[in-house]
């Protein structure tokens, strides 16, 4: 069996927790459900770079292609956490 818990400091001093329990053949489930604040959090960035670069353009990237490479590898780092 694998567990997965998280814990998350709200607003007042209160926690948050959560217990996931996944079967023995299920550790890709765990793995996302572990990591899954960090793919969110991610995506937030994400978001924040897509919306600054179409706003106001952003001098680290010189075209809309070296923006999507930037992009894919925030992408791929969530990923690579995933299969950990």
């Amino acid at each position: 069996m694998v567990l997965a818990q998280a814990g998350e400091e709200r607003p007042g001093g209160h926690r948050v927790k959560i217990h996931l329990e996944f079967g023995d053949d299920e550790p890709e489930l765990a793995m996302r459900a572990i990591h899954g604040s960090a793919a969110f959090s991610a995506l937030w960035d994400m978001d924040a770079t897509l919306r600054h670069f179409l706003k106001h353009g952003d001098e680290r990237f010189k075209t809309a292609q070296d923006l999507a490479a930037y992009l894919r590898g925030e992408i791929l780092d969530v990923l690579a956490k995933v299969e950990e």
